[in-house]
C-alpha cells in the first residue's frame, strides 16, 4: 500500500479528529502546561491505586525526569501509589483518547499516538568513555489512560503507554509488535496516528499529512545525496 493510499484510508474513515469540536464543560490543566495549550477533558474517573508494575514505572519516569541517581532515593521510595484517572486529553484542537476509553465497538484508534522524546545516544555505552548525547527521537504508543500525580510538590499530568517496535519502509512505518509500557509527561504528544492494513497481513501507521509529506521529502534529499 502506498503512502498516499493511507491517508486517503485514513481519511475516508476519519481515523483522526476534527479541529472543529465543542468545548468541554469539564477539564484540568496545571499552571505550567497551560501555557502550551493542554489540558485533560471529561470524562474523569476516580482515584485509583496503581498496580506494582505501573508503580515501578512510575518511578522510573520521575528518576529520569528528576535525574534522580538512585531508587532508594527518600521520594522514589515514598512515592504516592494514587492518581487521579482522566479519559482524553486536548492539546491545542485535537483531542486524544485512550485505550479505556475506547467503545468495544468503534473503528477509531484515537490513542494511538506520534510522541517526541529526548533520549541519550549512548545510553547502552559506558559513561565514563561516552558522555550522554541527547537528542529527539518519535515513538509511536498506545496511550492506556491519562491522569494526574504530584511528586515533590509538583502536579503532573502523565499519560500511561504501550510503545510499539516499528520499521520503516520507502517512507511507510510499519509496526512490528509491541515494546515496553511506561509512563510519559503529555507534553511529549506529538499527533493522532491510525493504524491500517497492508499487504501480506502487515499493519502500518499514518501520521498526519505534515509528518508523511517530510518524510517523503527526506527521502528524496538522502536519494539525491546518494546519486551526487
Amino acid at each position: 500500500m502506498h503512502q498516499h493510499q493511507l491517508v486517503s484510508f485514513a481519511t475516508k474513515y476519519q481515523f483522526f479528529d476534527s479541529p472543529n469540536r465543542p468545548s468541554e464543560p469539564r477539564s484540568f490543566t496545571a499552571a505550567r502546561y497551560a501555557e502550551n495549550m493542554l489540558s485533560f477533558l471529561s470524562p474523569v474517573k476516580k482515584i485509583r491505586k496503581l498496580t506494582p508494575g505501573q508503580k515501578r514505572h512510575l518511578q522510573e519516569h520521575y528518576r529520569t525526569e528528576y535525574d534522580i541517581p538512585d531508587f532508594r532515593d527518600e521520594d522514589l521510595a515514598n512515592i504516592d501509589e494514587q492518581v487521579e484517572i482522566w479519559h482524553r486529553c486536548r492539546r491545542d484542537n485535537t483531542i486524544f483518547h485512550c485505550a479505556e476509553y475506547r467503545r468495544s465497538n468503534t473503528t477509531r484508534l484515537s490513542h494511538l499516538a506520534r510522541i517526541q522524546q529526548l533520549v541519550d545516544r549512548n545510553a547502552t555505552r559506558s559513561s565514563r568513555t561516552h558522555p550522554e548525547v541527547f537528542e529527539s527521537k518519535p515513538f509511536y504508543v498506545y496511550i492506556q489512560f491519562f491522569c494526574v500525580h504530584t511528586f515533590r510538590t509538583n502536579t503532573h499530568m502523565l499519560m500511561y503507554s504501550q510503545y510499539r517496535n516499528v520499521t520503516e519502509h520507502h517512507g511507510l512505518v510499519e509496526d512490528v509488535g509491541a515494546r515496553n509500557t511506561g509512563f510519559q509527561d503529555i507534553e511529549v504528544l506529538e499527533s493522532l496516528c491510525a493504524k491500517v492494513p497492508g499487504h501480506g497481513g502487515k499493519s502500518y501507521f499514518v501520521d498526519d499529512q505534515e509528518v508523511m509529506e517530510d518524510r517523503l521529502l527526506d527521502i528524496i534529499r538522502v536519494r539525491g545525496r546518494n546519486r551526487r
